[in-house]
């Protein structure tokens, strides 16, 4: 299985880049699945698409143990979460 796999998070911003993303997918003919890893705080209102599948995960920008606000720190976590949670091919 091909996986396409893009992190986001809940902003209104990042939807439209994110249907923009899925809109070029679907163009080209790319195979597999599209998946979009969405970091938010309310994962019961994560957007829907028609041809990408959003998985909510857990917000990151600020580290639990350093305190530091990074929002890229979302980028990794949100992958770690997903490989371990669904454990894809």
């Amino acid at each position: 299985m091909i996986y396409t796999v893009f992190s986001t998070t809940d902003s209104p911003y990042m939807q439209w880049q994110s249907e923009l993303l899925e809109y070029s997918w679907k163009k080209v003919g790319q195979p597999g699945d599209l998946i979009r890893l969405v970091s938010t705080d309310d994962p019961d209102s994560v957007p829907q698409h028609k041809y990408a599948r959003t998985v909510a995960t857990r917000q990151w920008k600020i580290h639990p143990f350093t305190g530091d606000d990074y929002a890229p720190y979302n980028k990794p976590s949100s992958l770690v979460e997903w490989i371990y949670r669904e454990r894809p091919n």
